[in-house]
């Protein structure tokens, strides 16, 4: 466990709250509230299961106290041995999880080949206290190479995917938001296409963006 983002540190940033019991799923959950203590990251309540400490629901909130989204279970069966899933369910499994993160669609899609993270970051930005670089990676595809870059606080994450296609033109920012994810695209200079997203307020992706640079080569 990194010790950044330990119950301790995470303290720094959040609030956390025992509320009270509720059931979700016909389960008894304990409900926890964990609430920022910046407008740089999103809130949210855990209903979790007393008998299993499964997660039955999530809600995630904003600054005004809003559900931007939200997991819960409507019912749910436990098995003393998992069930073996059959190749269509796999498949569609496989589907979701790609369709969920807007980085692993641009991954599928372009057929990347990733390597080792670089030891030297030429990129500089003004991150929220808190978040600290927790992956670190290159890739390239036979016309374009690309860099990924993921910060965490040790709960929420965001992710700054650059594209390399000097031949891009500068143009204006466009902000995205699907739910609790907010994203801002644009091609910067030389670089190519920059994509900076996360499930964090917009507030704190434009700040990045704003404040992206390049030091190096």
């Amino acid at each position: 466990l990194n010790p950044k983002n330990t119950l301790q540190a995470l303290n720094k940033y959040y609030n956390f709250t025992l509320l009270r019991k509720e059931r979700v799923a016909g389960r008894v959950c304990n409900v926890i509230a964990i609430i920022p203590k910046d407008h740089f990251r999103y809130g949210y309540r855990l209903w979790i299961d007393v008998e299993s400490s499964h997660l039955l629901r999530n809600d995630i909130v904003n600054n005004q106290g809003q559900v931007v989204e939200q997991m819960m279970f409507t019912s749910i069966k436990f098995f003393q041995v998992a069930p073996k899933m059959n190749s269509q369910i796999e498949q569609n499994t496989s589907f979701a999880k790609m369709q969920s993160s807007p980085l692993a669609a641009i991954e599928a899609a372009n057929q990347v080949k990733w390597k080792a993270g670089p030891r030297q970051i030429h990129w500089r930005m003004d991150l929220p206290p808190g978040f600290f670089l927790a992956e670190h990676d290159e890739g390239q595809n036979p016309k374009d190479v690309f860099e990924h870059m993921v910060f965490t606080d040790g709960i929420a994450s965001i992710s700054v995917f650059i594209e390399r296609q000097p031949s891009q033109k500068p143009t204006l920012r466009q902000a995205v938001s699907q739910g609790a994810i907010n994203a801002m695209a644009w091609n910067k200079d030389k670089f190519g296409q920059v994509t900076v997203v996360g499930e964090v307020p917009q507030a704190t992706v434009t700040k990045i963006a704003n404040s992206l640079h390049h030091t190096g080569p």
